[in-house]
């Protein structure tokens, strides 16, 4: 399988702005959807039946096999995923890799339950490639009750080991009234005056970065101590449940 190539597109000048600041594509799925077992919901998902959530338009996520038992996602390492030193860093593995455990624990997951990552934890055993692709994949561990537990593998698009990990998820009861659905279809939602064009990750620009794809900043740096903020846009949800 091969993933699109970025589209080259003409530098706009600094008017343009940076992809956290554009107007937000993708959506959400209708929440009687997302209500449904696991495997329709993810299903609908691979399908194209429900909207792709704005994670995957702005870095090129993309679901290749959701089934019980197995969930495999792909991401491009374009340079929007690149850290200020041209490196590809840890934290940028951690967008497959969840994506994969997550959806692995949905599939077995009945209907009027959703789950949240409680924790995530990656080993990286070699750097990833800028301009390669990742293959997250991922199964579960353990389905109980209250919290699952699934392992993942991120390799790179020659089949090499890049990190392997873990999560835990909290399952939790769902609805599909009130605050729940409130919630669900009003963040990450397609901005009917979002331009035409190709989607972030996809974009030419020689300034292309973490820092200018998320609106990742630093605010404290000295000695023995680091800070930094990023803005919680609508651009970083993913799909419910």
């Amino acid at each position: 399988m091969h993933d699109p190539e970025p589209v080259a597109t003409p530098r706009r000048g600094h008017d343009e702005p940076a992809p956290w600041r554009a107007p937000v594509r993708g959506g959400h799925p209708d929440p009687a959807l997302a209500a449904r077992p696991g495997i329709e919901f993810l299903r609908a998902l691979l399908a194209g039946d429900t909207p792709a959530p704005p994670l995957s338009h702005l870095t090129g996520l993309q679901p290749v096999t959701l089934t019980a038992g197995c969930a495999r996602y792909t991401m491009p390492l374009s340079p929007w995923l690149c850290g200020a030193d041209g490196r590809i860093p840890l934290g940028v593995l951690a967008i497959p890799a969840d994506a994969a455990m997550a959806c692995a624990i949905i599939a077995d997951l009945p209907g009027a339950t959703q789950i949240t990552t409680s924790e995530l934890a990656l080993r990286q055993v070699r750097p990833a490639r800028p301009g390669a692709t990742l293959v997250a994949t991922a199964e579960v561990l353990d389905l109980g009750p209250q919290v699952a537990l699934a392992e993942v593998t991120v390799a790179d698009d020659t089949g090499a080991l890049i990190a392997r990990g873990g999560s835990l998820c909290v399952i939790l009861p769902f609805s599909a009234d009130g605050d729940a659905a409130r919630e669900m279809s009003v963040p990450g939602t397609m901005d009917a005056d979002a331009p035409d064009g190709p989607d972030p990750w996809q974009r030419a620009d020689p300034e292309a970065g973490l820092a200018r794809l998320t609106g990742l900043t630093p605010t404290t740096l000295g000695a023995g101590e680091a800070g930094f903020a990023m803005p919680a846009t609508g651009w970083l949800a993913a799909p419910p449940p």
